[in-house]
């Protein structure tokens, strides 16, 4: 899994193109990198479904970078990436 830096902190940044659980577990939420879209719409839960607590949603464009600037927002249960419409691929940026 390709590791980053991100502010003062490694973190993962596991690769999906289609909805998939990031990472099961508790652990800190730093964002998204938008590698490719086509009218992508995602939305981001603290959970192993498309479910439970949202964390973030939105649309993203090809090269959008959501953060929080440097803060994660954690997450208890694991992180889901929800691909609501269109198509693309991201990066969680997780740890």
């Amino acid at each position: 899994m390709p590791r980053a830096f991100f502010g003062d902190d490694l973190v993962d940044s596991p690769f999906t193109n289609a909805s998939a659980a990031a990472k099961t577990g508790e652990g800190g939420f730093y964002g998204l990198v938008c590698i490719t879209s086509s009218s992508l719409n995602v939305a981001v839960y603290d959970a192993t479904s498309a479910s439970g607590n949202p964390l973030w949603s939105g649309a993203l464009t090809a090269g959008q970078i959501v953060s929080f600037g440097g803060k994660c927002l954690r997450f208890q249960t694991g992180l889901y990436v929800n691909f609501v419409s269109g198509t693309g691929s991201v990066r969680a940026l997780i740890k």
